[in-house]
């Protein structure tokens, strides 16, 4: 992992995400005096390969440091924990270093998100599938959880048919105003380990408010936002 630090790398400031508000105002990269917090510096790949580490997938040049047992308890929930999220099913809870959340149908969903100033991130891993999924943004927002979660839709939309909601409870949202040079119909392609998956997007606006939704195949995300706050269904 050597694009990886653990606080301030002074010779490799050039390398760091230039960081932004929701408002778009450009900010200076935050600092901290608790590193094991927030001051952990990374990339894409490098938080791929410390997926493929917690997936037991280590190349035969690779030495692993953590034994299978050892993998297994950290993604297994501790007692007296409880599901953090609106969609995860009963049995879910805390493990060591990850959120290990069920399915209906018991599959295990492990994630860790975080952000501070002008920084979000999450790191999703699903081992039944062998498939991690990495999004970092350069504002603090909720939308690269979402995006991990538009990920999972488009690469294993049948797992995805077996998530639980608790009645009354939904994600929290975006917060920030949607810029309006982005409403209108979009569509591309998600890369992955399969080849390219296609995903549309649209953006709407209408009401007083804008929303922003994706589908693949019967899986369907939304996000509304307003001036003064969101909500996400």
């Amino acid at each position: 992992m050597d694009s990886t630090t653990v606080g301030h790398d002074r010779d490799r400031r050039q390398d760091y995400a230039v960081n932004y508000t929701t408002a778009g105002e450009r900010i200076a990269v935050a600092s901290t005096n608790c590193v094991g917090a927030n001051g952990v510096y990374s990339s894409v790949s490098d938080l791929l390969r410390f997926a493929r580490l917690h997936l037991g997938d280590v190349r035969p040049d690779q030495r692993s440091i953590l034994t299978g047992e050892s993998l297994s308890a950290m993604q297994t929930p501790g007692r007296g924990t409880h599901p953090t999220s609106f969609w995860e099913c009963p049995g879910s809870g805390s493990g060591l270093g990850w959120y290990v959340s069920f399915t209906g149908d018991g599959m295990p969903i492990l994630y860790h998100n975080g952000g501070t100033h002008g920084v979000s991130t999450v790191l999703v891993l699903v081992p039944a599938e062998r498939l991690g999924v990495v999004v970092l943004s350069d504002a603090q927002t909720d939308w690269p959880d979402d995006i991990a979660m538009e990920i999972l839709a488009a690469v294993i939309p049948d797992r995805l048919q077996n998530l639980c909601s608790r009645e009354g409870e939904a994600p929290s949202g975006v917060d920030g105003v949607v810029d309006p040079s982005l409403f209108g119909a979009w569509s591309g392609e998600v890369w992955t380990y399969e080849g390219e998956v296609p995903v549309s997007l649209r953006i709407d606006s209408g009401s007083g408010c804008s929303s922003l939704w994706a589908i693949r195949d019967t899986f369907r995300y939304t996000i509304s936002a307003t001036q003064t706050g969101s909500r996400a269904s």
